[in-house]
Order: structure tokens, then C-alpha cells, then sequence
């Protein structure tokens, strides 16, 4: 089957990835000779640098049962209609959220249930029912098996989070980023985190750099009580402020002007309109990271995203130097989700 051939220094950060992109194949072990490590991957993809994607014989995780294969063994779904499901799933502590095709509504329950049957280790499973929506950007999930509840406990990094998922935008696909971010903090930096939901990225940098100072903007009223409850349980409370409220009012305070040498806005539908507030708060050689998920089927996200960061650095009177770019993640049919990291250069 296919696999991911990397070195044993990239191996975890190549598993992040895998995972955050869907590609990585869950029904089979990993694998590993001498010098590199084999991580099984559903199809071919634009590889890393580093990395190549080779034929590698692979066993299949013991005790692992195909729950699309049961599905058709016990026609509750046919060969077509299983092919149309998505075999990747997000998990996000004991809830599995996966997509339903429109026309298999009907067996969504039958699908849940046999998905439980073939993994124990969850206690639910929900179906996506809409994008991202709404003042506070939450995705539409619905229970369709398990546990009626889509509060749950998730791990990253070292930290432990508490977040309803029906009421608190979060993403396990952005793993790596958190991470990616956080090992860029250094001693003494001021860090804003916009939009910064159920306390994700600013406890995973202070657990990462002890000695940095954080404030964490969030607007969802729900997300702030999660955020501060998850500031509190991994002790991150002495670097953490927790701010209720909208970015643009909290940012207009004149302490925050020029405070930040580093601001994170992933909101990628939306950070756009909020770049202004933050190029005034970021100081001198501060580092912005900024998301964006271009309107329309636009070939050329990083141009758009390029774009926005001109003209809001130039409505400023800011310079700036981009210092790193990257496809976050597919957001549609040809629609990326992407970050620009850019420094502010006086």
C-alpha cells in the first residue's frame, strides 16, 4: 500500500500533518526500518521536502475492524453508496464528527452505531450539518449515535481542553499550527491571540514558553467560560488574560497600541477585516500570523491573502516583509486555507 517515508527527526511533525490533512490511513500499523519511519496514507499527495511516498507492505492494526466493509456485509449500506462516504473522520477526544452524504441521511443512525461497534474508544458520533456559521463561526454538528452530549475533553501538546464542540469553534486539524506557532514564541514577547476560542493556542505557547506574557480575545461568551476553565486546569493562569469581547473594541484601548511582538488571527474567513486592529497593536519587528479562506473559487489564495496584507499595512503606514507562507488546509474544491506570517519592519 502507500506510505510516507521520513526520517526519524520529521516523524512527528509528518504524522501532524497527515493527520490534519485526512491523509493518514488509521486502518494500518505504522512502520519502521533502520533510519525511517512508514506512516500508512490514504492516497498521493504533494509531498513535504524530505519525504518521499512509496509501496510498503503494511499489517493492519490488530483488532481493527472496517466499518465501511461491515456496512456493506450487512447491506445496510451497497458498495456505491459506502464509496460516497468519506472514510476519514475527525476526532476530537471521545467524539468522531464525520460528514454524511445528503442522500444517506436515512441511514445516518445505522451508520453511527456500526462506527461505534467497530471503534469502542468513542462514546459519539456527529455529522457535520453546515460550514462554519454565524456571529461566533461554529460548525453545525448533529448526534446521530452514542453519548447525546458534544462537550468532551481533547489533547494537544501537553495540554488538556475542555469544549462543547456545538457551541465553540475548534479544529484538530489545526495541530500543527498550534505547534508551529508556539515553538516560535520566545522569551519575554508579548503574544495577542484573536479569536482564540476555547484557549487552544495561547495555553499550548505558554506551556510551550513559560515566560511570555498572553492575551487571549474571544467573542462567544461560551467559548471564554471553556477558555478560562482551560487556563485554570493546565495552570497557565499567571500568563494568560482572558478578555471577553470584540477584537476591534478590546484593541482600540490605548494600552494594546504597539503592546504585541506577536499576533495570531485565525479566522480565516473574516481575519481580513480585522488586520488593521492588529497591525496598531503589533510593535516594531512584530510578527503577524494571518489566516485566510479567499470568497469564491480564487486559484490563487496566497495573491488574495497578499493583497489584504498591502493594503491594510499601507492604510497604516507600515512596512512589512513576508517571512513564511503555507496551505493550511482544503477548505473546498479548489479553495485553500492558508497562512501568511509577515514581520513588521518599522
Amino acid at each position: 500500500m502507500l506510505a510516507l517515508k521520513v526520517s526519524f527527526k520529521d516523524a512527528e511533525k509528518m504524522r501532524r500533518l497527515l493527520i490534519e490533512k485526512a491523509l493518514f490511513d488509521s486502518k494500518f500499523e505504522i512502520a519502521k526500518d533502520t533510519d525511517s519511519i512508514y506512516f500508512p496514507i490514504v492516497k498521493k499527495f504533494a509531498i513535504p521536502e524530505g519525504s518521499i511516498i512509496v509501496s510498503k507492505a503494511l499489517a493492519l492494526r490488530e483488532g481493527k475492524k472496517d466499518w465501511k466493509g461491515i456496512l456493506i456485509e450487512r447491506k445496510i449500506l451497497t458498495k456505491k453508496e459506502s464509496q460516497e462516504m468519506a472514510s476519514s473522520f475527525d476526532s476530537m477526544g471521545g467524539i468522531a464528527v464525520m460528514e454524511i452524504p445528503d442522500g444517506l441521511t436515512h441511514k445516518e443512525r445505522k451508520i453511527g452505531a456500526i462506527f461505534l461497534e467497530c471503534h469502542p474508544n468513542f462514546k459519539t458520533v456527529a455529522k457535520k450539518t453546515s460550514a462554519v456559521k454565524g456571529e461566533f463561526r461554529v460548525k453545525g454538528l448533529k448526534v446521530i449515535a452514542g453519548k447525546k452530549s458534544l462537550v468532551t475533553t481533547y489533547k494537544e501538546s501537553g495540554g488538556s481542553f475542555e469544549i462543547d464542540l456545538g457551541k465553540v469553534y475548534f479544529s484538530p486539524r489545526l495541530s500543527f499550527e498550534r505547534e508551529r506557532i508556539a515553538s516560535q514564541v520566545r522569551k519575554g514577547e508579548n503574544v495577542l491571540a484573536l479569536f482564540a476560542g476555547a484557549g487552544f493556542y495561547p495555553v499550548i505557547i505558554a506551556k510551550k514558553q513559560p515566560k511570555c506574557k498572553i492575551v487571549a480575545i474571544e467573542l462567544n461568551p461560551i467559548g471564554v467560560k471553556f477558555m478560562e476553565k482551560n487556563v485554570r486546569s493546565n495552570k497557565v493562569e499567571n500568563q494568560i488574560k482572558v478578555i471577553e469581547g470584540d477584537v476591534k473594541k478590546v484593541l482600540l484601548k490605548p494600552k494594546f497600541k504597539g503592546w504585541a511582538s506577536r499576533a495570531i488571527m485565525p479566522l480565516p474567513h473574516l481575519a481580513h477585516e480585522f488586520l488593521g486592529d492588529a497591525i496598531n497593536s503589533t510593535a516594531k519587528n512584530g510578527i503577524i500570523h494571518f489566516y485566510h479562506i479567499p470568497k469564491g473559487e480564487m486559484p490563487d489564495a496566497f495573491g488574495d491573502a497578499g493583497k489584504k496584507v498591502f493594503a491594510a499595512c499601507k492604510k497604516a503606514g507600515r512596512k512589512f516583509r513576508i517571512i513564511s507562507r503555507r496551505v493550511v488546509k482544503t477548505y473546498a474544491p479548489h479553495v485553500d486555507e492558508v497562512v501568511v506570517d509577515f514581520k513588521l519592519t518599522n
